[in-house]
């Protein structure tokens, strides 16, 4: 009968043993998902933010006037009869 109580005592020890165990590995892996999560969340804002640049860029250009302006600034278009000025700086 003593033998019996020894061994369900260990038979509990090593269950026990067993939950904590598991419930420490929960923990590490609950750490490392809310640390996972922080990234994403951030990665989300960044692209959020922008997505919202191009979204602002293409209501922007998609008014003529405006990319005309582009065009005329980076490529030095004119438009026929348009005569373009060069203001060269001093040096």
């Amino acid at each position: 009968m003593n033998i019996g109580k020894i061994l369900f005592v260990v038979f509990l020890v090593i269950v026990i043993s067993f939950f904590l165990v598991e419930i420490f590995y929960m923990f590490k892996e609950d750490r490392s998902l809310a640390s996972d999560n922080q990234k994403l969340t951030a990665q989300l804002q960044s692209l959020t933010a922008e997505k919202n640049k191009i979204q602002e860029d293409i209501n922007y250009y998609s008014n003529i006037s405006n990319l005309q302006k582009l065009l005329k600034q980076e490529f030095n278009y004119k438009q026929p009869g348009e005569k373009m000025i060069i203001v060269v700086p001093n040096q």
